[in-house]
């Protein structure tokens, strides 16, 4: 089986890859299993052909913290959910399970970027967070392609109705949701929030590309909910410019 998938791969000038479940945990957690993290990181970065040396790993918390990455940036950035890089040859990588790994690319101003989206971080705007920061540095959003890697699906994603009016706010509309299990409960559509999110930004409709693959259902991604109650495993996104 495959360790890794390829994202953007009409982009030869790039290289981004989304590990798989055969390629082990990637989440480093403060305890005696980050070693083994390190060591499954080192051999997935080196299968796709990135140098570790030149890789940047941000250690996700749900939140809205984006860095702008350079050769002087700590090779672990804690509290960050979204990694910026305009150095070609440099890679930045977040983890997920479930979240929804995006990855943007602007070919015109030489910028890529991945994002660690769940649902609290898309409450919280981690991908207009994203394209702001990237418009920052020299982009503009209609040159700003977004591809989303594989995340929990809908019919997967579900929420007791109260809760989600309670935790989703503006998001609690109808066409982000669908009857869930029981009468209490709903199903929510991220990547339908996500997207309006972007196209908000200005971000054009046919620069984005859906995912359908979803974690939850297919053992060849970790899940965090499909191992809800155990310490579970995250994959790698990583993205960067070729030298």
């Amino acid at each position: 089986m495959n360790s890794s998938i390829g994202i953007f791969t009409k982009f030869p000038e790039i290289t981004a890859r989304l590990s798989l479940s055969p390629a082990g945990n990637m989440k480093f957690r403060d305890n005696e299993e980050d070693e083994q993290a390190r060591e499954n990181q080192k051999k997935f970065l080196g299968g796709v052909g990135i140098d570790h040396e030149q890789f940047i790993y941000g250690r996700v918390i749900h939140d809205v913290n984006v860095v702008v990455a350079d050769q002087d940036t700590d090779r672990v950035m804690r509290d960050t959910d979204a990694l910026i890089s305009k150095t070609p040859g440099l890679f930045v990588g977040v983890t997920v399970a479930d979240c929804f790994p995006v990855y943007f690319y602007d070919g015109v101003a030489g910028i890529c970027a991945v994002a660690h989206a769940g649902w609290r971080g898309t409450v919280k705007g981690i991908l207009p967070t994203t394209v702001d920061k990237m418009i920052e540095v020299g982009s503009k959003p209609e040159d700003i392609h977004i591809e989303f890697g594989p995340g929990i699906s809908q019919a997967n994603f579900e929420f007791h109705y109260a809760e989600m009016i309670k935790e989703f706010g503006q998001y609690s509309q109808d066409k982000y949701i669908d009857s869930g299990s029981s009468l209490d409960k709903i199903t929510i559509d991220l990547q339908a929030i996500l997207c309006d999110q972007l196209l908000d930004k200005d971000v054009k409709l046919e620069n984005i590309k859906y995912c359908g693959e979803c974690t939850f259902a297919d053992e060849r991604f970790f899940s965090a909910r499909r191992h809800h109650g155990e310490t579970h495993h995250a994959m790698m996104a990583v993205i960067g410019i070729n030298k």
